[in-house]
Parts: C-alpha cells; structure tokens; sequence
C-alpha cells in the first residue's frame, strides 16, 4: 500500500496554529505518513522544509485595507472578527496539493483564503479537514464567541459590529452553504469543548467534527529535574518560580492582568515570576511588586527546560480552543493555576493537576499560589493517555482512512 500523503496549510510559519500544524506534521513523518507543509508567509526558520507561497504586494494591500474596514466597525472590547480575503491565492493549483490524498486547513486567514480558495480546494473530492484552532470555523467570523451565543442561531445580528453586523450574517450564510455542498468537508477540534461547540453551531451539520487533541512531544515536554533546568536557565534555587508564557503580553485573553494583580496582593518574598516567549517589557515589570525574569522567546526544548524549571504555572486565560502551555507544564511536571473556562478543564484537573479558578478573579489565583506554597503539589508528568503521541496519530489515521473510504 503507497504512503497516505497529506498536506498541511497555514497562513504563517509562526504562532500557536503553526506549532501545533508543525507538530502534527512531525508526528505523521515519524509514523510513515508522507506529510507536507504549505504557508503564506516564509517567516520560518531558513533550514526548516516548509513550501509558502509569497505574499505579493498587490494581495498584500487589498487584503490589509479590507482588514482595517472590518476592524474600524468592531466595538473595543471586540476580540478578533475575520473576513475571508478578497483575492484568492490560487492554492488548489498547487503541485503539492494536487499529489496529496488528504488536505489538513490549520489557521488560513490573515489574507490568505479566499471564498473561491475554499470552493476550489472542496471542488478536488480530497478529504478536507479544517483544524478549529479557534472558532472561527463554526462562528460568523468571530475567533472567540466568549459568553456570545448567536453562531447557534446564525449570528444574524452581531452584538460586536456598530454598524455592519450583517457581515457576520453574510459569513454564516456562505460557511452554511459551503458544508453543506461539500461533504468531503470536516472539522477536527483539538477539545471537546470545541467539538460540543461545532455540534451546536448554525453553520455545520452535528456530527461534522471530530475531537483529536493537539500534540504535545512526549520526547521533549517530560519529566525534568527542576535543579537541573534551573541551573540552564540561570535561575535561583531558592526562589518561588512561578512561570507565564505568551507572545504577547498585551493579548487580554490570556488574562495576565489577573495574574499581576493576585501577584500584587501577596507579600514580598520569596516569588521570582518568570515570562518567556516575549522579550523584555518595561511596563510590564513596572506595575509588579516581585522580582521578574523575562526568558524571551525560547523554542520547543527550552520551553520544555523553562516549563520544568517553574514551581507552578499560571494562566488566568479567558477562552482556550485546547490549552497547549497547560500540557506542557503538566507534562513536564509543573502544576497549573488556570480558569474553569472552555477546554481547560479537559487539561486540568482541579486538586490532582493543579487549580482551576473562576475567570477574572485574581483573588482566587491569589488564594490558589498561597494555598501552593503552603502545601506544595507534587505531580510526575504523567497524563491522560488521549494526550500521547500515539493515542493522536492513531485518531488522525483513522478519521483519514475512514476518509478516504468514503
């Protein structure tokens, strides 16, 4: 039997969408599955074997001024609203896709998907899998429906919009048509959460989505000696570490602003914060009442070693498609403080992983890190078997086999 070959497409080479594209594809070469990797924008490392199409000036342009439109008519405390871009790409004439058996969609906004991309990619009869690392795939266009319910009713009147909420209408319309044209179209949430959430969405049949969790490398994110990591990373013994990751310390979903003020709320002592995976923020430092470390952008394996190296790991996020740091400390035996929000408490399991809280409640994180340090948790790295290397590629084998029988 010929190797299955896949494909795999995401606007960029960097970001949470792409760690976990790149992952995925790692995993399936290791496992005998010819797997290829298409981006946008060649903004990855130079010695990395991805293919990207080159983002033209022209496409470049258009798209950015159909982006800053939509945002002007978004109200503040908006998150993200996506449209499709309004010159296509071409991707369905890619060489690559053409020999591939199977399609995996990761994150294609951005300026990269066009309606007609999505059309002409169905129209080849491959299986198609769309990767829900958010939910915009079964929204109107929002990438967060937060406390929102209307993508179960057809966003007809978008409470984020001040004035065009019929694009939000339009855009559900066009998904509805779309899955139901092509049936040869799914979705696979990295949750269940996600998963309950494509069930009760207005755009896609129940039943459409498949639950296959996000990889997390169960040679690289393991149990580490935290005297040893602390030792690589240059950071004390004696300290209370407690870590923080995000590329963007700015991003009011991942809720550091809870995690200052729970911080702020407690004695000064023993607590070192360490950040990694964004580079040194004066403001940021300025408004803590502890010592902080700021680890900079860090790959894989040294995220492993920084992960290892914390005490406790907090994350007051407000909305997780999966929870991909979360995995990572507790697999590498770190506990987590994190919101009893969406797809969380699939990862953490309150009392036995670390501490679920409620969201926006920093005197909860406050009570949970003292409670800690009173009574530190111990936890070996080990979890739920669904999370394992072998457990995922076996998932994605099957829905693809079961895909292409079809």
């Amino acid at each position: 039997m010929n190797k299955i070959k896949v494909v795999h497409i995401n606007t960029s080479g960097l970001g949470g969408a792409a760690i976990a594209c790149h992952r995925l594809h790692q995993l399936m070469l290791d496992n005998g599955i010819s797997s290829n990797v298409i981006h946008l924008y060649a903004n990855y490392k130079p010695d990395t074997e991805f293919y990207s199409l080159g983002y033209k000036a022209v496409r470049r342009y258009t798209n950015h001024l159909m982006y800053n439109i939509t945002q002007r008519d978004l109200k503040p405390e908006a998150y993200v609203f996506s449209e499709t871009a309004p010159i296509a790409s071409g991707i369905a004439s890619h060489p690559i896709v053409h020999e591939a058996d199977v399609i995996y969609l990761h994150w294609v906004l951005g300026g990269f998907f066009s309606k007609s991309d999505f059309e002409e990619l169905a129209k080849l009869g491959k299986p198609v899998f769309c990767f829900t690392h958010d939910m915009w795939w079964i929204t109107g266009g929002c990438h967060y429906a937060f406390d929102c319910s209307s993508y179960k009713v057809g966003c007809t009147k978008c409470p984020m919009h001040k004035h065009f909420s019929c694009l939000t209408k339009k855009q559900a319309k066009w998904k509805r048509q779309f899955y139901a044209k092509y049936p040869n179209v799914r979705l696979i949430s990295p949750s269940d959460w996600l998963r309950r959430c494509a069930d009760e969405s207005s755009v896609i049949d129940k039943g459409r989505c498949d639950f296959i969790p996000n990889v997390v490398p169960d040679s690289i994110f393991k149990y580490i000696d935290k005297m040893t990591a602390r030792e690589q990373l240059g950071i004390p013994q004696d300290k209370i570490i407690i870590s923080f990751g995000t590329a963007d310390n700015s991003n009011w979903v991942k809720g550091f602003v809870y995690l200052q003020e729970a911080l702020n709320s407690i004695a000064k002592g023993r607590i070192l914060l360490c950040v990694y995976g964004s580079d040194y923020d004066d403001e940021l430092a300025s408004k803590l009442n502890h010592p902080i470390k700021f680890l900079g952008r860090l790959d894989q394996e040294m995220v492993a070693i920084a992960n290892a190296a914390a005490d406790l790991f907090v994350s007051p996020t407000l909305s997780e498609s999966f929870g991909l740091t979360l995995l990572e400390n507790i697999k590498c035996g770190t506990p987590v403080i994190s919101t009893n929000v969406t797809a969380v408490p699939e990862i953490v399991k309150d009392k036995v992983s670390g501490y679920l809280v409620e969201p926006k409640n920093s005197m909860q994180i406050a009570k949970a890190i003292l409670s800690f340090i009173e009574d530190p948790m111990r936890i070996d790295g080990n979890c739920d078997e669904m999370f394992s290397d072998t457990s995922i590629i076996s998932r994605h084998i099957e829905v693809i086999t079961k895909a292409l029988l079809n």
